[in-house]
């Protein structure tokens, strides 16, 4: 059974590099989103197994926060 990451990334370039990388390896992303809404409600309504986090987000949120 594939493993659900949801990949949480503001810079798209580097997050779609780190999809491609994962779906290779045969892990299932999930989506990539950017802020700590779209993060919460992944979380709140999907199977998620990790989060690929950054920590330098811009705006009012970083990783820590929404970690």
């Amino acid at each position: 059974m594939k493993k659900n990451i949801l990949i949480i990334e503001d810079e798209y370039i580097i997050a779609l590099n780190v999809k491609k990388i994962l779906e290779r390896d045969n892990y299932h992303v999930i989506d990539i989103v950017n802020n700590k809404q779209d993060a919460i409600k992944y979380v709140n309504e999907a199977h998620v197994d990790l989060i690929m986090l950054d920590i330098m987000l811009d705006g009012s949120q970083d990783g820590i926060d929404i970690a």
